[in-house]
């Protein structure tokens, strides 16, 4: 199943701790350089007396003012650097190192995922399914597949990992053998039809792109339209609408019809008379009306509190996913 509020938080603490870490361990370094070689200190306070005051002649119209900085901080760092290696500590000693120097421990190299942070994703749903104990107790010559192969939840969190990668062929190759053992899994339907959406929002062909958002949502409508259970129609809801959402601000050159918008809104409306108070589809809400005034359809007509909750909504960019 996807990410939980609780896991993610789970994993971006552990993100935080290891960056704690690796800058209390250069902050001890810097310590004891100091200790070597007091002259550091002096240095440093060079160039940020240096970076200061070439900032003022900048702002005073000075145009020389960045080269000379460049050449102040260079030929300073010089010297800090010979005097680390005189002293016996390597040169890089008094730098950050992060254990994924990629996305420098964050999780993110710019908005996208890190591979380490999909690595994170993965080990977590082994953990959470006793997996990754077995693994670590027995090797493959003695790790039984056939009773992994026959549980549909595992296959369901292989797929939604490759998913994460935007490996949506395979992901599709997981979910169909998680259907395979579980037919009757909402989850694995609803993450089927999501992959779908997904595969046609990253399609650049937009004739290809059309067939696999319409084959998404048909797969999500008929969960939503077949269930009785609040949570299920739910979970199909917001993964539909918040698609909708995503596949046309990505289509630029396709204009959303007045019925899917009529359509989206009262699956919305559906949700939010059930709770008005519930805070994704409020948000939910928020943006899919956002998008409308983006998207210059012209076929919304908004009242007073429709204005006043998309002033207050969230960017549509936002991964409600």
């Amino acid at each position: 199943m996807p990410l939980t509020n609780s896991q993610y938080n789970a994993l971006m603490r552990v993100y935080e701790e290891k960056r704690a870490k690796s800058r209390d361990l250069a902050n001890l370094h810097y310590e004891r350089a100091c200790q070597k070689v007091p002259e550091l200190a002096s240095i440093d306070a060079s160039i940020s007396s240096a970076s200061l005051d070439q900032a003022k002649k900048l702002l005073a119209g000075d145009d020389t003012a960045l080269a000379s900085l460049k050449e102040d901080i260079r030929s300073l760092s010089d010297r800090r650097r010979r005097l680390l290696s005189d002293a016996g500590f390597p040169e890089d000693y008094l730098e950050q190192h992060f254990e994924c120097p990629d996305c420098q421990d964050t999780g993110y190299v710019g908005t996208k995922k890190c591979h380490c942070f999909l690595k994170a994703i993965i080990d977590l749903f082994y953990t959470q399914s006793n997996l990754k104990g077995l693994l670590e107790q027995e090797n493959f010559e003695h790790f039984n597949f056939d009773y992994y192969s026959s549980n549909y939840n595992y296959w369901l969190q292989l797929g939604i990992a490759e998913q994460l990668d935007t490996d949506y062929e395979k992901a599709l190759n997981h979910f169909t053998q998680a259907e395979a053992i579980g037919p009757n899994s909402y989850m694995v339907k609803n993450a089927i039809g999501k992959n779908y959406i997904l595969q046609a929002i990253n399609e650049d062909a937009i004739a290809l792109s059309r067939e696999l958002f319409d084959r998404g949502k048909e797969l999500l409508m008929l969960l939503i339209n077949t269930k009785e259970e609040f949570q299920v129609k739910a979970y199909s809801i917001h993964t539909y609408v918040t698609g909708l959402i995503r596949y046309y601000s990505s289509k630029k050159s396709l204009i959303i019809s007045s019925k899917e918008i009529n359509e989206a809104q009262s699956l919305l409306d559906r949700m939010l008379e059930k709770d008005k108070l519930d805070p994704l589809f409020n948000k939910v809400n928020k943006q899919f009306n956002r998008f409308l005034i983006n998207s210059s359809t012209g076929k919304l007509k908004l009242d007073l509190h429709k204005l006043q909750m998309i002033n207050e909504a969230e960017d549509i960019n936002d991964d409600l996913w």
